[in-house]
């Protein structure tokens, strides 16, 4: 099969508004069906696993998502960017990441004993080889796999997703039942990354060339990915500061519970941003040169995700100890307070992560690693003030703080010389933010009114409660009612022909 129908530009921008709905419910649609796998499969490891198990994965992860971030994730943005690709581009970008890839999983794999010096904890060592090893494969896939979102071919990536997410959950939960303790969520990683960088080979017909690596737009693109890279690696030190703390302070155990926390706590936001991120940034560069067309997508994005994730955050928050509970076991209800403090910080990290689509889709990465550098030692050093002075809760409150001061200077840099205006940001969050409180108050005013029963069935009683006071909250409002009918007439349009 050629690999030609890979780079025809003109093909992405057919029908661009109504594929662009399509990919975005495909996208959401896939991490649900993901999620209801992993729901499953986290409620039978959580019960065979403990919390040190799930610590050991911890202390490495924050390395693990730099690593990720700039191998692969930077590298697909710098595909999907471009306005016009061709073959030769592909295969510079792809001889010039090889050695870079290398050479920065190299380096993590070395760093394995300084983890295990830092934590106290020598089981990283070995989990830190396994996962450079893991990455460096996985990055040969990355620009296979921005190729497939650039013409958003979202449907066929979901089904190649699910597939390896069952398989890989299927591996987890044999390895844990046969006594693999924290290996058994490395085995997990392994299987669903190789698992996915294999199908994306399968799935492109394009193979990179050494003899094209030299022609094409290889500068730009190189500089594009780098403006990106430099900017992950300064904001991880922030982003990943919270884990590495917790760690240092509490061990193996308590880093367990607060990873479990954190993922919890923020994966009604992750659940719609990661899979969203794709199609936005891919969407958004296509009409990035059109005003009025650019602005009305950025606020659908980002209404659609505040929209969803904001009354989940606020669930989360005032249900935690009965979340823990019914997803992971008793075992967990120590880290609910940090269930609570995340989800707070989440308010001011949705915007700051939005943001992100707005560098992409513009190519202005070289403005977002200035603005990194603003930004990471302030959450830096709230955290770790945080965790000397008031021990490992003291870690999120204080990122709580971090995030949601640093929300509307975040926004009003990355908007900057763009037709959007701070109103166009923060003007979709009001009304979800609005509903979402008024949720939470009614559900803390009617609590001890609700029939005391089992953690599944108070559950089960509270969410239809408080899904009944954030529709009404939005309703109330103005405008409300128009907006929300604007949300389902977008929704509608998942199912109509182009």
């Amino acid at each position: 099969m050629s690999a030609e129908p890979w780079f025809r530009d003109h093909a992405a921008l057919e029908g661009l508004a109504a594929r662009s709905v399509r990919s975005g419910a495909t996208a959401v649609g896939s991490r649900a069906a993901q999620l209801i796998v992993q729901l499953g499969a986290a409620m039978i490891l959580a019960r065979i696993l403990t919390p040190a198990d799930y610590g050991v994965q911890a202390m490495v992860l924050p390395l693990a998502f730099l690593m990720n971030g700039i191998g692969q994730q930077a590298l697909q943005s710098a595909v999907m960017q471009q306005d016009t690709l061709t073959p030769a581009d592909a295969s510079g970008l792809f001889y010039a990441a090889m050695p870079i890839n290398l050479g920065l999983t190299s380096a993590m794999a070395l760093l394995g004993p300084a983890l295990a010096w830092l934590y106290n904890e020598p089981r990283v060592v070995l989990v830190t080889l396994a996962w450079a090893a893991v990455i460096f494969a996985v990055s040969l896939s990355a620009i296979h796999e921005a190729l497939l979102k650039r013409q958003l071919q979202f449907v066929t990536m979901a089904r190649a997703q699910l597939s390896t997410h069952a398989l890989s959950f299927a591996v987890a939960i044999g390895a844990a039942l046969m006594g693999a303790g924290y290996w058994a969520l490395m085995l997990q990683v392994a299987a669903m990354e190789l698992g996915r960088g294999a199908a994306m080979w399968m799935l492109v017909s394009w193979r990179p060339r050494r003899e094209l690596s030299r022609s094409g737009n290889a500068h730009g693109l190189r500089r594009y990915w780098l403006g990106v890279m430099g900017a992950r690696m300064i904001s991880w030190i922030g982003d990943q500061s919270d884990r590495v703390t917790i760690g240092t302070l509490g061990g193996a155990s308590v880093a367990g519970l607060y990873d479990s926390a954190k993922r919890w706590a923020w994966f009604p936001f992750f659940e719609l941003f990661i899979p969203l991120t794709d199609v936005a940034v891919a969407t958004l560069s296509r009409v990035r040169n059109d005003a009025e067309r650019f602005r009305a997508y950025v606020r659908h994005a980002l209404r659609t995700v505040v929209s969803v994730s904001l009354p989940v955050a606020a669930f989360m928050f005032m249900e935690a100890r009965l979340v823990l509970h019914v997803i992971l076991g008793p075992q967990w209800l120590g880290g609910a307070i940090f269930v609570r403090w995340l989800c707070v910080a989440i308010v001011g990290a949705t915007m700051i992560r939005l943001m992100q689509w707005v560098y992409l889709s513009t190519g202005t990465t070289m403005r977002q690693l200035r603005w990194s550098v603003v930004t990471t030692p302030v959450i830096l050093a709230a955290v770790i003030f945080g965790g000397l002075r008031y021990g490992p809760v003291g870690v999120p409150a204080m990122l709580a703080v971090a995030t949601c001061t640093l929300a509307v200077p975040s926004a009003l840099n990355a908007i900057r010389g763009t037709p959007l205006t701070l109103g166009d940001c923060f003007g979709v969050l009001v009304q979800p933010l609005m509903a979402a409180v008024a949720g939470a108050l009614v559900l803390f005013l009617l609590d001890a009114r609700l029939p005391a029963a089992s953690p599944v069935v108070a559950l089960a009683l509270r969410l239809p409660v408080f899904a009944a006071a954030y529709v009404a909250g939005w309703l109330l409002q103005p405008g409300g009612r128009r907006t929300l009918g604007e949300l389902a007439t977008r929704a509608g349009g998942v199912f109509k022909r182009n």
